[in-house]
Formats: C-alpha cells, sequence, structure tokens
C-alpha cells in the first residue's frame, strides 16, 4: 500500500464538492495500484494522470518510498 501526499493545498481548490467525493476515491484506489489501466504517463516527465470526470490528478510515484505526490488536481482546460 502506497501512502498519498499532496503537494498543494486541497481545501483552498474550487473543485465542488461531489467531484472532491471522486476524487478522494480515487486518490484510494491510487494507494492500491499506483499504475491502473486508465493511467496515462506524461511524455518526458515522470508525472502520471488519471482522469474523474472533467478534472485531472497529476501525480508522481516513488517505488523505493512507497510514496505517491499528488501535484495537481485541476479541470482539464487548466490541467497542463
Amino acid at each position: 500500500m502506497f501512502k498519498i501526499s499532496f503537494n498543494f493545498n486541497i481545501s483552498k481548490s474550487k473543485i465542488p464538492k461531489e467531484i472532491l467525493i471522486k476524487i478522494k476515491e480515487k486518490c484510494m484506489e491510487l494507494a492500491n495500484d499506483p499504475t491502473p489501466m486508465n493511467c496515462k504517463k506524461l511524455r518526458a516527465s515522470d508525472i502520471y494522470r488519471v482522469i474523474v470526470s472533467d478534472y485531472r490528478i497529476l501525480y508522481r510515484v516513488n517505488y523505493k518510498t512507497k510514496n505517491i505526490f499528488i501535484e495537481r488536481i485541476a479541470h482539464r482546460k487548466e490541467a497542463y
């Protein structure tokens, strides 16, 4: 099981509450499987992306320390 860390303050985000619930569920799934079938590794970086509704979760995985660092959660228009 991987430990999840947020590299930003999620409480100040303007993400709707129902989407935040789905994002939390997805993060818990990532703790069990950091690279699920629907994730995509972004080009020329070590960042992965998963989709939750119209939002993107961008994260890094450290397999040595078993940590997942959530770098950003943003609407698809603003994610990249």
